[in-house]
C-alpha cells in the first residue's frame, strides 16, 4: 500500500524532473503490496530535492555526493532518492564511478531483473508499471535473474544479495544465472574487507540466516566470504535455533552469530577479523567472550560466583552468547544477568588502603585472596570482606 500522503507532497516536486518509484519498492509493492522503505529515482538536482523534501517532511537528510544519493529518514518511513545514472567498473569488484545518466539507463545498470522495474510519480497517483526486463514475469515465476553476465564480476557482493533474496522471497535463482555465481565467487576477495564485513551484517539482519549461510557453502562461496573457517552444520543450526531468544534484536546479531560460528576453533578469528577489517576492540571481545565461555562450560566444578563474576567484563552480546550455554540450569534471562551484576568483587585495592592495610605487593596477594573467598560465598558486602580479611591474617599469624 501506498502512502497517500506522501504522494500528495511529492506531488510538489515534480518541477524537479521525471521521478519514479524504483527497485525494491516496486517489487515489494508488486510482491504483497506493501513497501518498506520508499526507494525513489530522478532526473534532476537529487540534492536540492532532497533537502527541500527533507524540510517538508520534517526528517533527518543525509547525502552521499559520491554516489548522487539522499536519505530522509522520519517517524513514519525512511527514503532513499537517487539521481539517475550509469556506472563503470575500472577493474572487478570495484566500486563504480558514477555520473548522471537518464532513467532508462539506470534501470539497466541494476542488479537484478526484479529490482528494475519503476512508476512514475504524478499527480495524485503512480503511473504505470516500467519493466523493461521481464521483472513482473520473474516475480509471477518466483525467480532471481541477473540483468547480464558480467554483473557478479562488476560486484561480487550482488552474489550474496542473490543467496539473501533467494531465501528471503522463497524464489529460486535462474540457471544462467546460477552458473554465474557459482564461477564468480573469487572475485569476493576483491573487494574490500569493509564491504565483506558488511555483507556479513546484512546477512545477520535475514530472518533466514541459516538457509543463507548453507547456500553460501553449498554453492561454493564459504572459503570467499569466511576465509579460513571451517563450515560446520549445527553451528548454523543453532543460529537459526537462536532466533527464538528473547531480546535479541536488541543486541548486534553478526557479533552473537559470528561467536557461533567460531566457537569450536576460536583460533581462526585472527585471519576472519584482518579480512574483514574487524576493529581491534571488537575483535577483543569476541576472543574474550569465546576464552569465558570456555571456562563457563566447565560446568558444576567451579564456584557459581566465579563464573558469574567472569562474565562481567563481556558485552552483552557475550553475556547472552555465554547464558544461551548455560540456560538449562541458569534459569531465565532475568535471573542471570542480575546474578552477572550481583557478582561485582566488593573490595578494591583502595578499600584496602582505607582500612589501614600497608600500600605495596602484598595487596595484591590479598586481593586474591579475597577474591576466592568471595566466589566461594564466604562474604558479600564491602565490610564482611573486610572483616574476613583480617581473621585470615590474624589466622596466619
Amino acid at each position: 500500500m501506498l502512502d497517500q500522503d506522501l504522494i500528495l507532497t511529492l506531488c510538489r516536486f515534480l518541477h524537479y524532473g521525471p521521478f519514479f518509484l524504483v527497485g525494491g519498492s516496486v517489487r515489494d509493492l508488486l510482491l504483497d503490496g506493501v513497501i518498506r522503505d520508499y526507494d525513489f529515482l530522478l532526473e534532476g538536482d537529487v540534492f536540492a530535492l532532497g533537502r527541500e523534501l527533507g524540510t517538508v517532511l520534517k526528517g533527518e537528510v543525509s547525502i552521499n555526493s559520491d554516489f548522487l544519493t539522499v536519505s530522509i529518514v522520519t517517524g513514519r518511513y525512511n527514503i532513499d532518492i537517487a539521481r539517475a545514472r550509469k556506472e563503470v567498473y575500472e577493474k572487478p569488484a570495484a566500486l563504480p564511478k558514477v555520473s548522471p545518466a537518464s532513467w532508462q539507463e539506470d534501470l539497466a545498470r541494476r542488479d537484478f531483473t526484479v529490482n528494475a522495474m519503476a512508476m512514475p510519480v504524478r499527480k495524485r497517483d503512480w503511473g504505470p508499471l516500467i519493466d523493461p526486463f521481464g521483472g513482473e514475469r520473474d516475480l509471477r515465476q518466483k525467480m532471481i535473474r541477473y540483468l547480464h553476465k558480467g554483473s557478479f564480476r562488476d560486484d561480487p557482493t550482488r552474489i550474496l544479495r542473490a543467496i539473501r533474496f533467494k531465501n528471503r522471497l522463497g524464489f529460486t535463482i535462474e540457471e544462467g544465472t546460477l552458473a554465474s555465481l557459482r564461477k564468480d565467487w573469487p572475485y569476493l576477495t576483491q573487494v574490500s574487507p569493509a564491504r565483506r564485513f558488511h555483507e556479513w551484517k546484512l546477512l545477520c539482519e535475514e530472518t533466514r540466516i541459516s538457509a543463507c549461510l548453507n547456500d553460501i557453502y553449498e554453492l561454493g562461496g564459504w572459503p570467499f566470504l569466511f576465509i579460513n573457517v571451517s563450515f560446520q552444520r549445527e553451528n548454523t543450526e543453532e543460529i537459526s535455533a537462536f532466533q527464538d531468544f528473547p531480546n535479541t534484536r536488541k543486541i548486534r546479531l553478526w557479533f552473537i552469530y559470528l561467536l557461533f560460528l567460531l566457537k569450536t576453533q576460536p583460533d581462526k578469528l585472527p585471519a576472519l577479523s584482518n579480512y574483514w577489517g574487524i576493529s581491534k576492540r571488537d575483535e577483543q571481545e569476541l576472543a574474550h567472550t569465546l576464552s569465558v565461555l570456555t571456562l563457563v562450560k566447565t560446568g558444576p566444578g567451579l564456584p557459581e560466583r566465579k563464573i558469574y563474576h567472569a562474565l562481567r567484563d563481556l558485552p552483552p552480546e557475550g553475556i547472552y552468547f555465554c547464558y544461551y550455554h548455560l540456560r538449562e540450569r541458569a534459569g531465565s534471562w532475568q535471573e542471570f544477568y542480575e546474578k552477572v551484576q550481583a557478582a561485582e568483587l566488593p573490595l578494591t585495592g583502595k578499600d584496602l588502603i582505607r582500612a589501614g592495610f600497608k600500600e605495596g605487593p602484598e595487596i595484591g596477594r590479598l586481593l586474591i585472596t579475597i577474591k576466592e573467598a568471595f566466589f566461594h560465598g564466604k562474604f558479600t558486602t564491602r565490610e564482611e570482606g573486610l572483616a574476613y580479611l583480617r581473621h585470615y591474617i590474624e589466622r596466619g599469624k
